[in-house]
């Protein structure tokens, strides 16, 4: 839970950073920006930790299962192709994946959608 933690805090101080340095390089009025690129980055997070969070739970694995199937198919290839091991096409299907930096990303794109949202409506 702990390094959960740090890498929560190290991406939001990070976008956080990236977002006030934008701001003040790049604007006229910084708040304003400073908001909207912070929730760009916060859309970036949801959208890359969503994928991998669905890679990671199978969700493509019958994708991959059907382009193996097609690969094999033609034996004309295979045929060509030496010293490749055999494995079981099924076992693709059942295959999971763990990223340790899945839910660290999807959570800081909470957290920073939530504080650009309420930064955004304080300043209005």
């Amino acid at each position: 839970m702990n390094t959960l933690f740090s890498r929560i805090s190290i991406l939001t101080g990070v976008s956080i950073a990236i977002s006030g340095a934008y701001a003040a390089i790049f604007s006229n009025s910084f708040l304003l920006y400073f908001v909207n690129i912070m929730f760009y980055i916060a859309l970036l997070f949801i959208i890359i930790g969503g994928f991998v969070f669905l890679f990671q739970r199978g969700f493509f694995n019958v994708t991959m299962y059907a382009f193996k199937k097609l690969g094999r198919s033609n034996k004309k290839i295979e045929s060509l192709i030496e010293g490749e091991e055999e494995c079981d096409p099924k076992e693709i299907l059942y295959r999971t994946y763990s990223f340790t930096w899945t839910y660290p990303i999807v959570i800081t794109g909470i957290i920073l959608g939530a504080l650009s949202t309420i930064i955004g409506f304080a300043i209005k």
